[in-house]
């Protein structure tokens, strides 16, 4: 429930002027975008100065700010951030400043994890003749260009229901990209697919080698199979951890 009081004015009688206070809001929601929750609900006179500036306040925290520039700022967009995967936000509100703030996270997080590792020190890949340095952050750029592009298929799609509706929106979106970012799009699904097979064969290594059972009951990873457990076998193992790579795979092109 909200406070009848005002915030912004001290018990002499002395108000704040508007102009400060969202100074200082824009700055709290800047570090702590979710803090705006907590900020509505805190008085009446809060809650009218946030909804009243509300635009004003996320269009001057979203210009301009390289970190949001791979997060897909179209309107409206799918909301990832503790969703369900079909709300949707519109732009320049709380919830969308919120879920860009979001996906630029999880896109600094996925730039530097394993999950998109894309280099074979075995092979010598890439063969790039550019240092060091130079190849990280090309990779890097790569990265975001295709998380981007992940997120702007899956938003394509907003508002549409049903699958095979979904899929022809999509597909509609595919056929306007360039052989570029197709090219780009596809190796960074398979790079993600990959690096799923990777990390789920080396943690099934792990617990097979203390239980000789390929799942337990307790495992984190049961949850991809119905039975309780499952014999140890090299190639089941393979085949299953594929199936699902194949199933991650499409969740990734459906919710980015």
């Amino acid at each position: 429930m909200l406070g009848s009081w005002n915030l912004f004015r001290s018990d002499g009688g002395i108000e704040l002027v508007p102009e400060i206070s969202l100074i200082i809001v824009q700055q709290l929601v800047g570090q702590s975008p979710n803090a705006v929750k907590s900020l509505l609900l805190l008085s009446k006179s809060c809650h009218f100065l946030l909804k009243r500036y509300e635009k004003s306040i996320t269009h001057r925290l979203s210009y301009n700010d390289d970190d949001l520039v791979y997060t897909n700022m179209q309107q409206p967009i799918i909301r990832s951030s503790g969703g369900t995967g079909k709300e949707t936000v519109t732009a320049l509100s709380f919830p969308w400043f919120c879920e860009l703030m979001h996906r630029s996270n999880t896109i600094n997080f996925l730039t530097s994890h394993e999950i998109t590792h894309m280099e074979d020190s075995t092979n010598d890949w890439p063969t790039l003749d550019v240092p060091k340095a130079e190849l990280r952050q090309r990779l890097a750029m790569f990265k975001k260009r295709a998380l981007l592009l992940l997120y702007q298929l899956a938003d394509c799609a907003v508002g549409v229901e049903g699958t095979r509706n979904i899929r022809a929106r999509q597909s509609i979106f595919l056929d306007n990209l360039s052989t570029q970012e197709l090219a780009r799009l596809g190796v960074m699904v398979e790079v993600i697919g990959q690096g799923y097979f990777s990390l789920t064969k080396a943690r099934l290594s792990l617990e097979h080698s203390a239980t000789d059972l390929l799942l337990t009951a307790n495992s984190e990873l049961s949850y991809f199979d119905s039975s309780m457990s499952i014999p140890y076998n090299e190639s089941v193992n393979d085949n299953w951890i594929r199936e699902c790579m194949c199933v991650f795979e499409d969740l990734i092109q459906r919710h980015g």
